[in-house]
């Protein structure tokens, strides 16, 4: 498969794998330098169990208690100890006396933190990390040696091994976001790299890294700084270092919630008012498990956005297509029983929204991007991702297999959210292992889509 590395094709695609509405106005291509192979994913080894594990279940789901391996009950949402340690510690250090991760508060008691990190041409980090808290810094624990600006001022401090440990914690084997009580997909290093892996799964599939406007409005200026970009909820990293990368003059800014060297520690929902009228460019990608409005934040977006500047979405919605690209249901979720990819979806789906996150962003994206009216040259599209590719797959096997790897990692990385959505262990169990095994074993074809919307700001 051949692709231009730089930039999506902005033309009729010749098959539904990506379909475009409406047709974008021209714009001037760039070339760029080819980009080099990408190391295919090793296959994951799923474990043999025995029978199919829907005969046990298929009544009814109980929720109500959780019985561990000693045949002791457990209360609904109650965590299980483990003694493994976490990825993070071994980035930041050792953990408590206890061996746990510290309780500082969350959701509306934590304050947004912000800190300005640059990258250079090379992807690295230059400068040092700051970290502003811009509500009420007295609130923040003493530990975090914060200074006592005003609560209307910004504050800035050092991101230290204490103030890090400090934003996440443990739940069910993973480490998960302490700052946030919305997203829990996991923050650790497994998931950082299924987020590596599945940035050049998406090179591939798109056809190249940016949309065909970006290269036009970064490229226009010579002075370096004078152009910037904004990747919200960067993740790990590779996006926004691969703009650094091919842009060198911009100035490039990663938002997200994993305390890592390469990002600004920031809750996105607390508003985006100090970064208004200061970017030329604004990224989002697979974000809407941790965003209470989403409607909001696009709103947010056009006052970031310079004029004339570019916003980029990506998002997926929860369900589970077949052959003919229609959604797989109606979905019981007291009943467990195959087709199993569709089901474990519609159980991500109400766990989602029972956080208080909207799981009709996927296709309402566009539709409030043109409400806003702050937009224009408004391109969207849909994505198929083979989860099962068929017999006679349109996408070469490096893509098929790299969405069937980003699908096997996922699989485990949702386990902090469906067990906390009151799940039992042993259900998520039988889920995670006869999902794997369908999406391995089965011919018939199934699709996940992804929604991608850009547009300029007027």
């Amino acid at each position: 498969m051949s692709y231009d590395p730089w930039y999506f094709s902005d033309s009729d695609s010749e098959d539904e794998w990506y379909l475009d509405s409406p047709e974008p106005e021209p714009h001037e291509e760039f070339d760029g330098e080819g980009q080099g192979d990408v190391e295919e994913d090793e296959d994951e080894e799923e474990q043999d169990r025995e029978g199919d594990g829907s005969s046990e279940f298929e009544e009814s789901v109980d929720r109500s208690e959780i019985t561990d391996e000693n045949g002791e009950g457990r209360e609904q949402g109650e965590e299980e100890e483990t003694e493994d340690q976490s990825d993070y510690g071994a980035e930041y250090g050792s953990d408590t006396e206890d061996g746990s991760f510290s309780d500082a508060p969350s959701g509306s008691e934590r304050e947004s933190a912000v800190s300005f990190e640059r990258f250079s041409a090379s992807g690295t980090v230059t400068g040092s990390s700051a970290t502003s808290y811009t509500h009420n810094p007295s609130t923040i624990p003493s530990g975090s040696q914060l200074s006592s600006a005003d609560t209307g001022d910004i504050s800035t401090v050092d991101v230290d091994e204490d103030i890090a440990r400090e934003l996440v914690k443990e739940e069910y084997g993973r480490t998960v976001s302490n700052y946030s009580s919305l997203y829990r997909l996991p923050l650790d290093e497994e998931e950082r790299e299924r987020l590596r892996k599945q940035h050049q799964m998406f090179i591939g599939v798109m056809g190249g890294k940016y949309p065909p406007p970006m290269g036009p409005i970064l490229q226009g200026s010579t002075t370096q700084g004078e152009k910037r970009v904004l990747d919200l909820g960067a993740g790990s990293g590779c996006w926004i270092k691969d703009v650094a990368t091919d842009f060198p003059l911009s100035d490039c800014v990663a938002v997200d919630l994993a305390p890592l060297s390469e990002s600004e520690i920031d809750d996105i929902n607390y508003g985006l008012s100090h970064f208004y009228d200061s970017f030329d460019v604004v990224h989002v990608r697979l974000l809407a498990m941790g965003i209470n409005n989403y409607r909001e934040m696009i709103h947010e977006i056009s006052r970031v956005l310079r004029p004339g500047g570019l916003v980029e979405f990506f998002q997926s919605d929860y369900k589970g297509y077949n052959a003919d690209f229609q959604p797989v249901g109606p979905i019981d979720l007291t009943r467990i029983q195959p087709p199993w990819w569709p089901l474990f979806l519609s159980h991500v789906e109400d766990a989602v929204r029972n956080r208080g996150c909207d799981v009709t962003i996927a296709e309402n994206t566009e539709g409030w991007v043109r409400e806003t009216g702050s937009f224009e040259n408004i391109v969207s599209r849909k994505v198929w991702l083979p989860v099962v590719p068929g017999p006679q797959p349109v996408f070469d096997e490096f893509i098929n297999a790299n969405v069937r790897a980003d699908i096997m990692v996922f699989l485990r990385s949702t386990r902090p959210l469906l067990q906390g959505n009151g799940l039992p262990e042993n259900l998520v169990d039988i889920l995670e292992h006869n999902t794997a095994r369908e999406l391995n074993e089965s011919d018939d074809p199934q699709y996940i889509c992804v929604f991608h919307v850009y547009a300029t700001k007027i």
